[in-house]
C-alpha cells in the first residue's frame, strides 16, 4: 500500500530538516516530491532538485495532482512524482492547499494512505530557525506576521498523525520516531 508523508507548518518550523532527515534515515523508503513551476529557474537551484522548471506548454500537459498559482507563476505537484518505486513520497506543503491535496489525493487513489505531520512550533523557536538560516529581522518579523497556517489547518478539517512541538526538534532520533509512525499507518 503506498503512503505518502504531507508535511505541514509555518515557515522556519524544520520542515525540510525534517524531510532531509528521513531521506538520510532512510532513503529506499522515502522520497522527496519535487515541485513544479513555470516561474523562471534562480541562479542557485537545480533543475529536478529544487523544482521542475516548465513551460506553460509543458505545465499544462502534465498531469497534477495539485496546483496552486503565485505571483503570477504556477506550481503543482504531478502523479508521476508519486508513482515511484519508494514506498512513501514526501510532501511539504502549507495549511491552505492542504486539504486540497488530501481530497484530490482520496478521489484520485483511494488506496494511498497519508501521513499528515504538523509542526506547532513557538514563535521564538520559528524566529531562532529563521535566524539560524540567514533571515533578516525585518524578513522574520514579516513572516511570523504574514503567516496564518495555524488557523488555516484548524479550518482545513484535516487532523494530524503527529504533531510536532518544540521538544521534539531537539531529538536526535526524530526521524526514526516518524519512521515507525508512518510504518503502523
Amino acid at each position: 500500500m503506498k503512503k505518502i508523508v504531507l508535511i505541514m507548518g509555518k515557515s522556519g518550523c524544520g520542515k525540510s530538516t525534517l524531510e532531509c532527515n528521513l531521506i538520510k534515515y532512510a532513503p529506499s523508503a522515502f522520497k522527496k516530491v519535487v515541485s513544479s513551476t513555470t516561474r523562471p529557474i534562480r541562479p542557485s537551484e537545480e533543475q529536478g532538485q529544487d523544482y521542475y522548471f516548465l513551460s506553460d506548454e509543458e505545465y499544462d500537459a502534465t498531469d497534477f495532482i495539485q496546483t496552486t498559482e503565485f505571483a503570477g507563476y504556477r506550481y503543482g505537484s504531478s502523479v508521476a512524482e508519486y508513482q515511484t518505486e519508494h514506498e512513501c513520497p514526501i510532501l511539504c506543503i502549507t495549511g491552505s492547499s492542504a486539504r486540497v491535496f488530501t481530497d484530490t489525493l482520496n478521489k484520485r487513489f483511494p488506496e494511498w494512505k497519508i501521513f499528515n505531520i504538523y509542526f506547532d512550533i513557538s514563535d521564538e523557536r520559528l524566529m531562532a530557525n529563521m535566524r539560524k538560516r540567514g533571515d533578516t529581522e525585518k524578513m522574520i518579523a514579516e513572516r511570523i506576521e504574514q503567516d496564518t497556517l495555524d488557523e488555516q489547518f484548524k479550518n482545513s478539517g484535516l487532523s494530524a498523525n503527529l504533531v510536532v512541538i518544540d521538544a521534539d526538534l531537539d531529538n536526535k532520533n526524530f526521524a526514526e520516531t516518524v519512521d515507525i509512525g508512518v510504518n503502523l499507518l
